[in-house]
């Protein structure tokens, strides 16, 4: 009999050896036995949670394993088998998800025919035609689409017999995906051919679906407000629905899939795929099924591309803040938020209704330490009037201690620390990515003397002092001049020449009445920055509004253009934010100092 030297080398790998698969457990029971605080990585031959349950097989088993792919598929797989090097299988897929043209029109993906268990959102449907399968399927992902084509041209025409005996072990073996994909994606395969199969078996023979009931019910108010909740994964999200749930609000969880592409996931771990497990987790607990919203390509043209674009600019972004008012309270409220009373997410803040103004008001949280109204401050007056923070009034121990209490997935799991959309991928590796290396000088700014290159000015923001590089510091980035690339530098950067109290905002927006700021100063507190320091201070609004002048009574180190400015009042609730538009106590070049100039505009 002819065995192909793939198969054979395959064999001979395992002939005579025992297999170490994953065991029976479900990732949800692996969190809760506290087995790993992490999730799984690529490594197929044993279980990433316990490591255990060794299981033999035989050679005779492995030679059906592989061998038995119908030839389309077989086909398919040798070719991706073939690439030279994981980069190629990566942009393999890729390729052959833009050749799915003939995608499931969008009125047939329905519930009964999305793919349960995927990172990404994935509907295929089946039919047969003289008991040969016939496949449309779709998938937002592009990854994820390759796979998908992989599996629908693969198995087209092929007979429900071939299709039932397969196994997505030797799919990922005879392609070699083991090299390319993390074990969610993998899985995702298993999904996707075990909702192949269940659908054939259906076609062939109906079968009574059993109910579901959930095992853990919180009684509902019907007159309370229906509430769709946005979860993260994290703990904080998923107490916040716990707190609606015990409140008796009717509630609907939603799991945002943004930017990521998958064309940039060899930079680092896909930030989605771990959260989205967390999410799964969570509502498995309460008995409530999790709904995702690809929003992929809204966040790329309304965040991602700002980011890059600012960045370009030589300004200082904050994707965060964008992501909250353009994404969560942006895109999905006008979208799928409208036909819900309220939305919530697990933010440190609270909402509160003026009854002197009728504005809604952004309120401190009570964790000072946590509170997140800086990133919620550019949220205009139709968002807040429909966003809810359940756990605006606890502590982070608070939130801890009741996850802990309802022994959910996420109770001991970190706080996410980097950019929302970046997960686990370094900024500096995304500016590279998008914006390359432009070397250039480092200049010291009160001689003018060149001190070293750096490697293009987008990576430097004023007042960073990793990544120079330079002897005899610590030394400090001052300021930045776009045209010529030059990077100044100082290490008198705490110096009162240095730094700066006085600066101006642009896009600014209210959460009081513009009377009460216009053309006169007004006390105010200002955060440059997430966290609980306040700058005491006074701002007074500009020509419409949208512009204003703030004065800080202490000095700042860290003033760049593009910051977002936030203000309050007693430092208990937001009256307004902006974006610092241009430094007023600097000149861009110091060792020639125009400060006058720059000085009067702030008297």
């Amino acid at each position: 009999m002819f065995v192909n030297s793939s198969l054979f080398r395959v064999q001979s790998f395992f002939r005579g050896r025992n297999i170490v698969q994953r065991c029976n457990y479900t990732i949800t029971d692996h969190l809760r036995k506290k087995h790993v605080d992490k999730l799984p990585s690529t490594d197929l031959r044993k279980c990433n949670f316990c490591r255990s349950r060794l299981v033999s097989k035989s050679s005779s088993q492995l030679r059906i394993m592989v061998a038995s792919l119908p030839k389309k598929l077989d086909n398919l797989c040798r070719e991706l088998y073939q690439s030279p090097d994981k980069s190629s299988k990566l942009w393999k897929l890729i390729e052959w998800g833009n050749r799915i043209t003939e995608t499931l029109p969008m009125e047939e993906r329905v519930p009964k025919y999305q793919v349960a268990g995927c990172i990404s959102v994935v509907y295929i449907k089946v039919t047969l035609v003289d008991k040969k399968v016939f496949l449309k399927g779709f998938a937002d992902s592009k990854v994820v689409k390759g796979l998908l084509f992989l599996l629908v041209f693969g198995l087209q025409e092929a007979t429900v017999e071939q299709v039932n005996i397969l196994s997505s072990e030797s799919i990922v073996e005879r392609a070699g995906l083991e090299t390319i994909l993390s074990s969610s994606r993998m899985g995702g395969i298993k999904s996707m051919l075990r909702s192949i199969q269940q659908q054939c078996n259906m076609l062939q023979k109906p079968e009574k679906v059993m109910p579901c009931f959930d095992f853990r019910c919180y009684p509902v108010d019907s007159e309370k407000d229906m509430v769709a909740v946005l979860l993260s994964g994290g703990v904080d999200s998923s107490i916040a629905l716990s707190r609606l749930l015990e409140e008796g609000y009717r509630v609907k969880p939603f799991y945002l899939r943004i930017w990521l592409e998958d064309e940039l996931s060899h930079l680092g771990k896909c930030p989605w795929e771990e959260d989205l497990f967390y999410a799964n987790s969570v509502c498995e607990h309460f008995g409530l099924k999790l709904e995702q919203v690809t929003l992929q390509k809204e966040y790329w043209e309304q965040v991602v591309e700002y980011t890059i674009s600012e960045a370009r600019a030589g300004r200082t972004p904050n994707p965060d803040v964008m992501c909250n008012s353009r994404i969560k309270y942006g895109v999905f409220l006008d979208s799928i938020g409208k036909t819900f009373e309220k939305i919530a997410s697990g933010h440190y803040a609270r909402i509160r209704k003026d009854p002197s103004t009728g504005l809604f008001q952004l309120m401190v949280s009570a964790d000072l330490h946590k509170d997140q109204t800086y990133f919620l401050a550019h949220l205009v007056q139709r968002q807040l009037s429909k966003v809810v923070f359940p756990i605006g009034h606890w502590t982070k121990e608070q939130v801890r201690a009741k996850a802990n209490e309802l022994n959910l997935a996420t109770q001991s799991r970190k706080d996410s620390q980097g950019i929302c959309f970046l997960g686990q991928i370094k900024f500096n590796e995304f500016l590279r990515y998008h914006l390359g290396s432009r070397p250039g000088k480092l200049v010291e700014s009160e001689t003018g003397q060149v001190v070293g290159e750096h490697c293009g000015y987008w990576f430097y923001t004023p007042g960073q002092r990793k990544g120079l590089h330079l002897p005899n510091g610590p030394w400090y980035v001052v300021t930045k001049d776009v045209e010529s690339n030059t990077v100044f530098v100082s290490r008198n950067y705490e110096s009162p020449d240095k730094q700066r109290n006085c600066f101006m905002v642009e896009n600014v927006h209210w959460h009081i009445p513009l009377t009460q700021c216009m053309n006169e100063t007004l006390a105010v507190q200002v955060k440059l920055r997430h966290g609980s320091f306040f700058h005491q201070g006074f701002i007074m609004a500009l020509d419409d509004g949208t512009r204003a002048k703030v004065w800080l009574n202490s000095r700042d180190s860290g003033i760049a253009p593009g910051q977002f400015a936030v203000f309050y009042r007693d430092e208990t609730y937001c009256i307004g934010a902006g974006i610092i538009s241009k430094e007023l106590s600097i000149s861009l070049l110091p060792f020639k100092s125009s400060s006058s100039e720059a000085t009067s505009l702030c008297r």
